[in-house]
């Protein structure tokens, strides 16, 4: 933590000198450091399935993990699609067949990009089955549904999912707070702020067939991790 790496951004109508005068005031006299050098831990490839039993009093959950690239990789947007159509909203796919239409899921939920993005991370879904109704039916049932989104989805599936995922990034832009927060997390992460410029661009370019490839390429049982949480509450 030192001054080198600290990012400040400041947004919004404002007296520049001021503002310059009131940063003076509490960073300049922070001590400056040398530098500590990048660490990046590469993990080893994974080499099969891993899998995570856990015995608590709680209702059951099941969260499947895939380790993928971070950005600037072309898989990471590929991903911000996949997440959008199988797991966000009640329009998703994962939703109306899980919850909705088969009713064996409570709740359903996906999103790319854990557990952060300086580093390769992962796609994980989350899910929890409703009474009665074991984890690995419902975890079956998943595999099931994204093998279907594999094989069929189309240009309107893709067009749907890229307007929902614009939207949901420029809603992150609203306010003072958001675009503060988004400049600032890009700089750090990306060491550029003007990643956030690009990426509307980048989302648009991402194919059908760039998305089949991240499922053929990611969406394998050597990279996958999977916990189930057990009610101990039913072990007699």
């Amino acid at each position: 933590y030192i001054p080198s790496r600290m990012t400040i951004t400041i947004v919004g109508k404002q007296n520049t000198e001021e503002t310059y005068g009131i940063i003076k005031k509490y960073f300049e006299d922070l001590e400056s450091r040398p530098e500590p050098g990048e660490i990046k831990v590469i993990e080893p490839e994974q080499a099969g399935e891993k899998r995570v039993n856990v015995f608590f009093k709680s209702r059951p959950a099941i969260m499947i993990g895939w380790k993928k690239p971070t950005a600037p990789s072309k898989y990471d947007y590929a991903f911000d699609i996949i997440s959008s159509a199988l797991g966000s909203g009640s329009s998703s796919r994962l939703y109306r067949s899980l919850v909705l239409e088969n009713k064996i899921a409570s709740g359903v939920y996906a999103w790319n990009g854990s557990p952060g993005s300086r580093y390769d991370n992962m796609f994980i879904i989350y899910a929890t089955p409703v009474e009665g109704v074991s984890t690995e039916k419902l975890e079956s049932a998943i595999y099931s549904e994204l093998e279907k989104f594999r094989k069929d989805i189309g240009k309107s599936e893709m067009d749907r999912v890229r307007y929902l995922a614009e939207s949901s990034f420029i809603f992150m832009l609203d306010n003072n707070d958001g675009i503060a927060g988004q400049l600032s997390y890009f700089q750090t992460v990306f060491k550029n702020w003007k990643y956030i410029s690009n990426y509307l661009e980048n989302l648009n370019k991402v194919s059908i067939g760039d998305v089949q490839d991240a499922f053929d390429k990611y969406i394998r049982d050597m990279y996958k991790t999977v916990a189930v949480l057990h009610d101990d509450r039913s072990i007699k």
